[in-house]
């Protein structure tokens, strides 16, 4: 039985049956950064077109989301604290 909608296969190779196929495709490469967990609530429409742009452009809504944040403190002032 599965337990997620898609199952790592030895760390480089996954398969997602479902609606995208069984076909495996290769996993994103390993991210030089330490990401955190930060969870939010989001308006369902603001979630829903994040969603669909993410699609569109074949890059993790994260990515997208990580850009966004990155522009608005370079806007508006990114104080560094230390």
């Amino acid at each position: 039985m599965l337990i997620d909608h898609c199952i790592s296969i030895r760390y480089t190779m996954r398969a997602c049956p479902g609606k995208h196929g069984s076909a495996l495709e290769m996993a994103r490469p390993k991210s030089p950064f330490v990401r955190k967990l930060f969870a939010l609530r989001l308006r369902e429409e603001l979630l829903t077109e994040l969603r669909h742009l993410a699609l569109d452009r074949k890059q993790p809504a994260n990515q997208l989301l990580e850009v966004a944040i990155e522009e608005f403190l370079k806007k508006h002032g990114s104080k560094k604290r230390s």
